[in-house]
């Protein structure tokens, strides 16, 4: 399958983006400890301006990335279990559904990468279930580490799925005193209890 190319093809060198990505490096503790199948890199979560502008940061988000046949065999296996009477054409076509939404960014925890060579020639996703921190001091080590980088509009795309993951807009609360008075205000309501 042939896709556009998501990727930067000028890396800031002194700049970490959001949509950074990188390869395993020597820290003091493993990055993400028993992530099971090995990851091929890992992805920048934290938006630019805040990487850039460094005030307050103390970590960085990052988040796995995998081969996309490590959520096809996961997806087939599930698929295979929940329905094991289904023809294997049944099969195939969810399958081709889920990976389709997948491509085209609909599928909300993952976010897909086209194939490179840094990926062993394979498509692949970030993984935004399973995000972990790296203290700030590793930002030189990240930097060394950078493979790719994602170029407009993908890193968007990435920083509106992050937000809608995490961003939550602080609304009023409403009290039940405020609904009880909206209720006993409303004249089919007070009608309603006048009849009791």
């Amino acid at each position: 399958m042939e896709c556009t190319n998501i990727y930067d093809s000028q890396i800031n060198i002194t700049h970490l983006y959001q949509g950074d990505i990188f390869v395993r490096f020597d820290i003091e503790k493993s990055i993400l400890p028993g992530v099971e199948p090995p990851e091929i890199a890992f992805m920048v979560l934290n938006y630019t301006c805040d990487l850039i502008n460094k005030k307050d940061l103390s970590n960085v988000f990052i988040c796995p990335i995998f081969k996309l046949e490590v959520i096809i065999d996961e997806k087939l296996k599930r698929l295979k279990e929940k329905y094991p009477q289904k023809s294997k054409d049944n099969v195939i076509k969810l399958l081709s559904k889920f990976i389709n939404d997948i491509f085209k960014y609909e599928k909300k925890f993952f976010f897909f990468l086209v194939k490179t060579p840094e990926f062993e020639g394979s498509h692949a996703f970030a993984d935004l279930l399973r995000i972990a921190t790296i203290p700030v001091i590793y930002i030189n080590d990240i930097l060394d580490n950078r493979i790719k980088s994602l170029k407009s509009p993908w890193r968007e795309k990435l920083g509106w799925k992050i937000g809608y993951i995490f961003n939550r807009v602080g609304l009023p609360d409403t009290t039940t005193n405020n609904i009880e008075h909206y209720l006993k205000s409303h004249s089919v309501i007070r009608s309603y209890l006048d009849d009791i």
